[in-house]
């Protein structure tokens, strides 16, 4: 028999640059786009596995109680037109996940 439960507090953001072609009504566009994000997450994950000889028993949870991101902005411009350009924002949160596996 064995067992485990890890318990994880997870900070993560990632800042993005990249450089595209975008398809206009009838010309194509470099465009300039930036995506911040910034993520919180806490989780639990348990585990309890048997093995007997050619028998394999595995049972485990996920428990993801959170998960925040508390922002989610997307900036595009067009580096030789700064007058075209095209942002948006994003804000979700998710309560509880509980996720079980039994193989």
């Amino acid at each position: 028999m064995r067992a485990s439960l890890n318990a994880e507090l997870n900070l993560s953001w990632s800042a993005p640059l990249w450089a595209e072609y975008t398809h206009g009504y009838d010309e194509s566009f470099a465009m300039v786009a930036f995506e911040p994000t910034f993520d919180l997450d806490i989780g639990f994950y348990m585990k309890i596995a048997f093995h007997l000889y050619f028998i394999e028993w595995e049972f485990s949870v996920d428990l993801l109680p959170y998960k925040f991101r508390p922002f989610d902005f997307t900036l595009q411009i067009d580096p030789y037109h700064p007058k075209r350009y095209c942002f948006g924002f994003d804000y979700w949160t998710k309560g509880l996940a509980l996720e079980i596996y039994v193989e």
